[in-house]
C-alpha cells in the first residue's frame, strides 16, 4: 500500500495524495477505494458499521463494502499515519471536507478491538448514556437527575483493560440500525422496565439475543421486574437511587466471558 507509506514523510503528503485518487492495498478487495473513502472509514472505524454507512449517506461519501472493512483495518494496523492538522488548499472543493481536520488515525484506533454495549433509551432509566461510563469504569452510580446530560451524543466511547488487554467499547441506546456484524460484536445489554424500547429495536429474535449476550437490569429492590421475566436478564440491585459506589465486577466478568467467546469463534 505504497500510497499510505508516503505518509511517513509528511513533506511528500501534499504532492502524493489526492482525495479522489485510488488507494492500492496489498490485500485483495472487492473493488478500489479513493483516499477520501479510506480516510472517512478510518475515522468511523470505531462505531457500528451500520452507523458508519448512515454517516456516509449524510456526507455523500461512498461506503466501504462490509466484506472489505476487516482486511483494510488489518492493513492499516501496519502503517503509521500522522495526525492531519490541516487540509491543504490544493484539496479544497465545493464539497465540505471539514471532517478531515479532526481525523487522528492512531495506533489505538486500528489495533484495539471494538465491542458494543447497549443501554436503555429512556433518560429516566437507572442506566443511560449519561452515566454508563461512571458506572462501568468508576464503579459509581450517578442518578439520572443529577448527571450532566448536556452534550451527550447518541453514543459513548471508552477504553478498558481486561486481563491486561486493551479494548474499545461503543455504547449506544438505539441498536435499530445494527447489522449482523454489529450484533455479533455486542457484549452487554442493559434494560429497564420500558418494554416498548425493546420493540423499537426492530428485532424479531429477542430471545436469541438475550441468550447470547449478557443482559442486566439495574434496579432498586422495590422496583418490579415483570417485563424482563421472559428474557434471560440478570438483576443488578442498587441500594439507593442516590450517588453511591457499586461493585461492577460481576458485569465485567460477564463482558470478559462474552469477549473471549467471540474471539475464539
Amino acid at each position: 500500500m505504497n500510497d499510505f507509506r508516503l505518509f511517513q514523510d509528511d513533506t511528500k503528503f501534499e504532492t502524493c495524495v489526492q482525495k479522489e485518487k485510488s488507494v492500492n492495498f496489498d490485500c485483495k478487495l472487492s473493488k478500489k477505494y479513493t483516499f477520501k473513502c479510506i480516510l472517512f472509514f478510518a475515522k468511523n472505524s470505531r462505531i457500528p458499521f451500520s452507523d458508519y454507512v448512515e454517516q456516509c449517506k449524510r456526507e455523500n461519501i461512498e461506503p466501504i463494502d462490509i466484506t472489505d472493512s476487516e482486511p483494510i483495518l488489518n492493513e492499516l494496523n501496519y502503517i503509521n499515519i500522522p495526525k492531519i492538522d490541516v487540509i491543504y488548499p490544493a484539496y479544497a472543493s465545493s464539497q465540505n471536507y471539514a471532517f478531515l481536520e479532526k481525523i487522528d488515525i492512531s495506533e489505538d484506533i486500528t489495533k484495539v478491538r471494538l465491542f458494543n454495549i447497549i443501554v436503555p433509551q429512556s433518560v429516566t432509566s437507572n442506566i443511560t448514556l449519561a452515566n454508563i461510563e461512571d458506572f462501568l469504569l468508576k464503579g459509581l452510580f450517578v442518578p439520572a437527575d443529577i448527571e450532566d446530560t448536556l452534550g451527550i451524543s447518541d453514543n459513548v466511547k471508552f477504553f478498558n483493560n481486561l486481563d491486561n488487554i486493551k479494548y474499545r467499547f461503543n455504547v449506544v441506546s438505539d441498536p435499530s440500525l445494527f447489522c449482523k456484524k454489529d450484533w455479533d460484536q455486542t457484549v452487554c445489554i442493559f434494560v429497564d422496565e420500558c418494554e416498548w424500547a425493546l420493540n423499537m429495536w426492530g428485532v424479531t429474535n429477542l430471545n436469541e439475543i438475550f441468550k447470547e449476550v449478557p443482559a442486566f437490569r439495574v434496579r432498586l429492590k422495590s422496583e418490579k421486574n415483570d417485563p424482563c421475566e421472559k428474557y434471560d436478564v440478570r438483576d443488578f440491585i442498587i441500594d439507593k437511587k442516590t450517588l453511591h459506589s457499586v461493585d461492577v465486577k460481576l458485569i465485567w466478568d460477564a463482558i470478559k466471558y462474552k469477549i473471549n467467546h467471540i474471539l475464539k469463534s
